[in-house]
């Protein structure tokens, strides 16, 4: 089963790492343009005291989309979702067993999390923004996308685990790395 999976899994350590390094661009946008836009906020309503009506709902939508495109940088870490408090604590093989488990019932969550944000969207997309007028399916589409960013992450790792290798992170190079230089 190890060498029948090996090239799946390289497949997707590649469309993981890809979409990795998308996700951490786009929350760098995100973030900037959250930052600017709550600036942009503040200033017109304490400052001016002419506030502009537009700038909380912006905030909102970054907030959504930085929450699960910034989630599916975390999955990818490992960061995202366990218990490592107790899972550190068990015997290895045992520790693997949870950590498959944990990877499984996070899987079945995303996954019915996107079934059932199907019929999410097709709500979503026939209602628009109050103030900016922007259709709700934008908003929501940076929930879907994370969340299936998260799954391609979740099913790299669960199969990874599966075959015993190990889940090459950005963390687990930079760890190798420092232990060579000490």
């Amino acid at each position: 089963m190890k060498s029948a999976l090996k090239p799946v899994i390289t497949v997707l350590k590649y469309i993981s790492d890809f979409l990795d390094m998308i996700c951490r661009k786009v929350c760098l946008v995100i973030g900037i343009v959250m930052v600017v836009d709550l600036f942009l906020g503040v200033f017109t309503r304490f400052v001016l005291n002419s506030p502009l009506n537009w700038t909380e709902e912006i905030a909102r939508f970054c907030m959504l989309w930085f929450a699960f495109i910034g989630g599916s940088v975390e999955m990818k870490k490992g960061n995202l979702i366990n218990f490592s408090f107790i899972v550190d604590k068990l015997k290895p093989n045992v520790k693997r067993a949870a950590e498959i488990i944990d990877l499984c019932l996070v899987l079945v969550f995303l996954i019915v999390f996107l079934y059932v944000g199907v019929d999410a969207m097709k709500i979503f997309a026939l209602g628009k923004a109050s103030v900016t007028r922007i259709n709700l399916a934008w908003t929501a589409a940076g929930i879907y996308a994370g969340s299936v960013i998260m799954v391609v992450h979740g099913v790299y790792q669960l199969l990874t685990k599966l075959t015993g290798e190990p889940i090459v992170t950005e963390e687990s190079t930079i760890t190798e790395m420092e232990g060579q230089e000490g």
